[in-house]
C-alpha cells in the first residue's frame, strides 16, 4: 500500500507498508491508467524491509506530463 508520495530535488519519492517482510515485489509505470496491467513498464524490483515497509525513488522526467503507479507482487 503506498503510504506517502513527496519530491525531493528532481526525484518523486514513494513509501508504503503492509508488504510480506523481505519479499519482493515490482513497480510497475504507465501514462495511461486504464491500459491493461500487461501493458504497464516495470520501473524497478525490490523487496519490502524486514518490518514490510518499502521506500522508492524515481527521477521526474519533465517531458512526461503524468505518470500512474502500481504495485505488483509476484
Amino acid at each position: 500500500v503506498f503510504g506517502a508520495v513527496s519530491s525531493a530535488g528532481n526525484n518523486l519519492v514513494m513509501s508504503g507498508s503492509n508488504g510480506t517482510p523481505n519479499a519482493s515485489y515490482y513497480v510497475l509505470a504507465s501514462t495511461n491508467a486504464a491500459l491493461p496491467i500487461a501493458s504497464w513498464s516495470r520501473i524497478a524490483t525490490n523487496q519490502f524491509y524486514a518490518n514490510g515497509y518499502f521506500n522508492l525513488t524515481n527521477p521526474i522526467d519533465p517531458a512526461t506530463p503524468q505518470l500512474f503507479y502500481r504495485l505488483q507482487l509476484p
